[in-house]
């Protein structure tokens, strides 16, 4: 009884180490891409703007982070990208999130520095990822 319980354990364990493996390569490829910095001309016009909590503005340098601590409790991954629901739990606050907050993976930054930030969901948990579909088959369904 133990040997086909170990068996079907063992199975699953190399089925998830697989598919971890996977993931890992695919992060590692997007993290490897060599990009180019744009130049501040041309480009697109329809920016999205985003904005940081007026509780964490104060929050604009390296030294400022050194004792940052806080919890993001938020919805479960999806593919809806233009929703996020979720709060930011900080100094005994809690602070709303919304999708004027979020970075998606893949996103460009332009006129500002820098951005301090934190990953939410990664690899396929992201909206981006979850959004994408394949492409459809150029095949005749006959």
């Amino acid at each position: 009884m133990i040997a086909p319980l170990a068996f079907i354990i063992g199975l699953s364990m190399a089925k998830e180490a697989v598919e971890n493996w996977h993931w890992f390569m695919q992060d590692m490829k997007v993290s490897m891409r060599k990009v180019r910095v744009h130049n501040g001309e041309d480009g697109e016009t329809n920016l999205k703007v985003k904005r940081s909590l007026e509780s964490t503005l104060s929050l604009d340098d390296d030294s400022a982070f050194k004792d940052f601590s806080g919890t993001i409790k938020c919805e479960d991954p999806n593919p809806n990208l233009y929703t996020f629901v979720g709060n930011l739990e900080y100094e005994r606050q809690v602070y709303p999130l919304d999708p004027s907050q979020i970075l998606l993976r893949d996103s460009k930054l332009r006129n500002t520095g820098h951005v301090y930030g934190v990953v939410i969901f990664s690899g396929h948990d992201s909206k981006v990822m979850q959004n994408a579909t394949k492409s459809p088959s150029k095949r005749s369904s006959r």
